[in-house]
């Protein structure tokens, strides 16, 4: 016996044993802003290898202070409309449905970025409302976090990050992860 193992019994004797292990992310693709894009899209590598996603966001500036949101691909194709509801929680909690998109960053000022981890579950589900997440973000002088869905069926295949309409980003970094199962 070790310090930390857990107890288990399997209906003759107890035994202790090591706790099982968690699932670790695995690395899949990095996607860096170039030039002054309005949206940057990851088509790629959200499929049935993996039923949890992890897009880590790491110096997200955008060319005017503005908010920045998400939406996603199913099947291959853009969910657009009055198709998304979500919960954001910073200074006050706030519901909202029946949006365009989710916001997961608020107006950034001069010589701030954003930061954060947004997180997709489910994300294969095919019968599924709409794959649920929670969006952390963080910025230099805030923390804020929102969670949220769409309101139709069907496996995510991508994630779109766009900005308001008047602002395009200027620099950032994304990294998709899988979170292998345990």
């Amino acid at each position: 016996a070790s310090s930390g193992d857990v107890m288990t019994y399997d209906g003759s004797k107890i035994a202790l044993t090591a706790p099982a292990g968690g699932g670790s992310m695995v690395l899949i693709s990095t996607t860096t802003v170039s030039g002054s894009p309005t949206t940057v899209d990851i088509t790629s590598g959200i499929d049935s290898t993996y039923d949890n996603y992890v897009l880590v966001i790491s110096n997200l500036t955008m060319t005017t202070p503005d908010s920045c949101y998400v939406m996603w691909y199913k099947t291959g194709s853009l969910v657009s409309g009055a198709t998304y509801d979500y919960t954001e929680i910073g200074s006050s909690v706030t519901n909202r449905t029946n949006q365009s998109a989710i916001t997961i960053a608020y107006p950034t000022p001069a010589g701030s970025s954003t930061n954060g981890n947004f997180y997709l579950f489910n994300a294969n589900s095919t019968t599924a409302r709409g794959a649920g997440y929670l969006a952390q973000t963080q910025r230099s002088d805030e923390m804020g976090f929102a969670s949220g869905s769409s309101n139709n069926s069907g496996a995510v295949t991508g994630i779109r990050i766009r900005t308001e309409v008047s602002s395009t980003f200027t620099t950032g970094t994304f990294r998709l992860y899988g979170i292998a199962q345990a």
